[in-house]
C-alpha cells in the first residue's frame, strides 16, 4: 500500500508539472516576409499555421532556455521593409512590461529596427497595424501643409524647471508657442513645423522636455502613435515623440487625434464619394 501511495503521489506531481508547462507554454507566429510576403503587414496568416514555442529547438548558446515569448521584427534596410516572426527566447515584453510600446534601433545606412515582443496571448506577434486609407492620407498631408504655411504651436518647457511639465502634463501655466517665431542659430532658413515630446530616464529620474521641432518626422513613417526609443549603458533611456497633427499635440502619451482623423475619414470616403452632413461636423470639430 506504502509503495502504491508513493507511485500515485509521484504519478500526481510529474502530471501537475507537465500541466502547469502546458498552461504556460505560448504558441507564436512564425515567418519572413522575404520568404513568404504574407508575413508583411497587414498580416494575412491564412495559409501559416501557429507554432507551439515549447517544440521550437533550444538555442545553442542558451542552453536550457525555452522560448516563452513572441516576437515581431520590423526592418527597413535602404527603404525596404522586412518583416520577421518568432518564438523569443530572452527579452521582456514590451517596454516596462507594456506590450504596446516596442525597442526601436536606427543606425547608418538607412537602417531601421524594430522590436515588439509579447507574451499576452497566443498570437500577439500578428501586431495588426492601422493602415491608412488614401483618404487619411490625402487629409493628413493637407494638413501638413497647411501647419507648415501657416505654423505650428506647441508646448515648451522642461520638467528640471517646471515640474508641471512632467505627466500627467498640466498646461494651466504654460502658454503655447508660435513656432513660426522660432529659429536656430545652426539652421538658418529653416522653420520650425513639428512638436516634440522628450522623455528622458537617467539613473532612475524621468525627464521631460517639450519643444517645437526643426527636424525630423512626425511619429514613425508618418505614424505618430509611434516614438522613435533609444537606451544606453549607465541606465539610460531616452524616447523622442514628433507629431504635427495639431496645435499642442506634444502635450501627453495619447496620440487619440490621429487616429480619431483616420477613422472618420474610412467611413465618410469608403463607400461612397458623397460626405454625410455628421461625418463632416465630426472632422471639422476634430480639427478645431
Amino acid at each position: 500500500m506504502a509503495v502504491n501511495s508513493t507511485y500515485m503521489i509521484t504519478f500526481g506531481i510529474v502530471f501537475i508539472v507537465v500541466a502547469v508547462q502546458m498552461a504556460y507554454s505560448i504558441k507564436c507566429w512564425e515567418c519572413r516576409s522575404d520568404s513568404d510576403p504574407k508575413c508583411a503587414d497587414p498580416f494575412d496568416n491564412s495559409t501559416l499555421s501557429i507554432t507551439d514555442c515549447r517544440q521550437v529547438e533550444s538555442k545553442e548558446h542558451l542552453p536550457g532556455v525555452r522560448a516563452t515569448m513572441c516576437r515581431k521584427i520590423r526592418q527597413k534596410v535602404h527603404g525596404e521593409w522586412r518583416y520577421f516572426r518568432s518564438c523569443a527566447f530572452m527579452g521582456e515584453p514590451g517596454i516596462g512590461g507594456d506590450e504596446r510600446f516596442c525597442v526601436m534601433r536606427s543606425g547608418t545606412y538607412n537602417i531601421f529596427m524594430e522590436y515588439c515582443t509579447c507574451n499576452s496571448k497566443d498570437g500577439c506577434n500578428s501586431a495588426p497595424q492601422f493602415t491608412p486609407t488614401k483618404w487619411s492620407v490625402t487629409i493628413i498631408a493637407v494638413l501638413s501643409i497647411m501647419l507648415y504655411l501657416f505654423g505650428i504651436k506647441c508646448w515648451e518647457c522642461r520638467s528640471d524647471l517646471d515640474p508641471k511639465c512632467s505627466d500627467p502634463f498640466d498646461n494651466r501655466s504654460v502658454p503655447l508657442s508660435d513656432c513660426s517665431r522660432k529659429s536656430m542659430i545652426h539652421l538658418p532658413s529653416v522653420k520650425a513645423t513639428l512638436c516634440r515630446k522628450v522623455r528622458q530616464k537617467v539613473n532612475g529620474e524621468w525627464r521631460y522636455i517639450r519643444s517645437c521641432a526643426f527636424i525630423g518626422e512626425p511619429g514613425i513613417g508618418g505614424d505618430e502613435r509611434y516614438c522613435l526609443m533609444r537606451s544606453g549603458t549607465y541606465n539610460i533611456f531616452v524616447e523622442y515623440c514628433t507629431c504635427n497633427s495639431k496645435d499642442g499635440c506634444n502635450s501627453g502619451l495619447e496620440r487619440v487625434p490621429l487616429i480619431y482623423l483616420s477613422v472618420v475619414s474610412t467611413f465618410a470616403f469608403s463607400t461612397t464619394t458623397n460626405i454625410h452632413g455628421d461625418a463632416l461636423q465630426f472632422v471639422l470639430n476634430l480639427l478645431e
